[in-house]
C-alpha cells in the first residue's frame, strides 16, 4: 500500500450539490450512484459528495482502475467514463474506507481538476474540515504518483 499525504480542500461543489449554479440540485454523485450500482459498483451507503484532496507537489494517474464505466448516460445529454480505485482515508487517526472517483477528462463536460486534487467519495466522516490534514492509503499497482 502506498501511503498519500493530501489536504482537504473546497471543490466547485457540483458533486453535492451544494454550489448555488449547480446544474444538478441534488448533486451530481447522488445522480451517479444508482448508474454506478446497476454497473456493480454500490456506493448507496456513503455520502453523496466528494472529498477534494490536495497532494501537491504530487500528482496521480491511474494505472490499474478497479472499476472502469465507459460512456455511462447519468444525466440527459452527458455520456461519461468513469474510473474508480479503492482506497482508504486516515483521518484524525481513524480510517475510512473510500474510492478515487474519476470521471475521464475526455469526456467530463466541465470543471476539470488539476492531476494533484484527487477526489474521493467515501462515507459521511464527522467533524471533517476543509485544510484537515489526511492520509489516502491505496494500492500502489493501481495508481502512480509522481511530482508535478
Amino acid at each position: 500500500m502506498r501511503e498519500i499525504e493530501a489536504r482537504l480542500v473546497s471543490g466547485y461543489q457540483i458533486a453535492s450539490g451544494l454550489a448555488d449554479d449547480s446544474p444538478y440540485p441534488s448533486g451530481s454523485i447522488e445522480l451517479q450512484i444508482p448508474y454506478f450500482k446497476q454497473l456493480g459498483l454500490d456506493l448507496s451507503d456513503y455520502y453523496a459528495a466528494t472529498l477534494n484532496l490536495d497532494i501537491s507537489p504530487y500528482a496521480f494517474e491511474i494505472r490499474e482502475p478497479d472499476y472502469f464505466f465507459p460512456q455511462v448516460k447519468w444525466y440527459q445529454g452527458v455520456s461519461e467514463n468513469f474510473l474508480f480505485v479503492e482506497c482508504r482515508l486516515i483521518h484524525l487517526k481513524k480510517a475510512h474506507s473510500g474510492h478515487i472517483y474519476y470521471p475521464d477528462p475526455k469526456t467530463k463536460p466541465a470543471h476539470l481538476h488539476s492531476r494533484s486534487l484527487i477526489e474521493v467519495i467515501a462515507p459521511f466522516i464527522p467533524g471533517i474540515q476543509v485544510h484537515d490534514k489526511m492520509v489516502v492509503e491505496v494500492d500502489e499497482s493501481k495508481l502512480s504518483i509522481s511530482i508535478a
